[in-house]
């Protein structure tokens, strides 16, 4: 919903599959926020090791499971879908800078398929 990589606010409708891998990552000195639309998740947090920090379960039809979940810290995290699909709108601060984003060295590319699924299911 943002015009493009250097408005300060970025404001987006993302939609994830069960299928869906988004590898663990975490972005220096941004906050982000979550707002469920539709489906659960779950937001797993992790230290710089690969280790489970929590898990935080996200969903909008439930009264005692959060529909909304702000990440304020630097930490590395990923999202394991728990419905057919996973809408959700994201607002974070711009401008996007790729090089403040860093993936998580001890998990896989997103371009390893095989691996990337026996991470999340070991998760």
């Amino acid at each position: 919903m943002h015009n493009n990589d250097n408005n300060k606010l970025h404001e987006m409708i993302i939609i994830l599959s069960k299928e869906t891998y988004i590898r663990p990552h975490k972005h220096l000195n941004k906050a982000e926020s979550l707002h469920v639309i539709e489906g659960s998740a779950d937001v797993i947090f992790f230290d710089n090791k690969g280790n489970i920090l929590k898990k935080e379960r996200l969903c909008e039809k439930n009264k005692n499971i959060s529909f909304y979940y702000r990440i304020s810290d630097s930490v590395f995290h990923t999202f394991k879908i728990r419905s057919k699909y996973f809408i959700f709108h994201e607002s974070t601060e711009g401008p996007f800078i790729k090089k403040k984003t860093q993936y998580a060295n001890w998990s896989p590319s997103e371009n390893d398929l095989l691996k990337a699924k026996n991470f999340m299911k070991s998760i």
